[in-house]
């Protein structure tokens, strides 16, 4: 009896916990400059492997970007199908998703979670 007990048990802990959804990474959300500033640079990465990017900084030449992503090394991976995306293609995850950061030639760019 306790044998039957101990694989009924064990079957509901199995279906209990193997279905479960996983978590979501803790990068996944919209980044920016902060919470105060009007948006200029905002970066959303979605839980779909998409994301979308803006640049607002120059009126005259506003950029506008989507593509997908993928996670390497925790290295966030931006593949844009345009040529408007201005920035290498690869973020880095900083403080387990609270920011990410890039660089082109000297510019650096570091965008917080909002």
């Amino acid at each position: 009896m306790q044998f039957l007990k101990a694989i009924i048990l064990s079957a509901f802990l199995f279906s209990a916990f193997a279905f479960s959804e996983k978590d979501q990474p803790d990068f996944i959300g919209t980044y920016g400059i902060s919470k105060n500033y009007p948006v200029k640079y905002e970066l959303k990465i979605n839980a779909d492997h998409t994301f979308t990017y803006q640049d607002f900084t120059n009126p005259n030449n506003k950029i506008e970007a989507r593509g997908i992503w993928e996670l390497k090394n925790d290295k966030l991976l931006l593949q844009e199908k345009s040529e408007a995306f201005p920035y290498g293609t690869k973020w880095k995850i900083e403080k387990d998703g609270k920011a990410v950061r890039t660089r082109k030639g000297l510019e650096f760019i570091r965008l917080a979670k909002l």
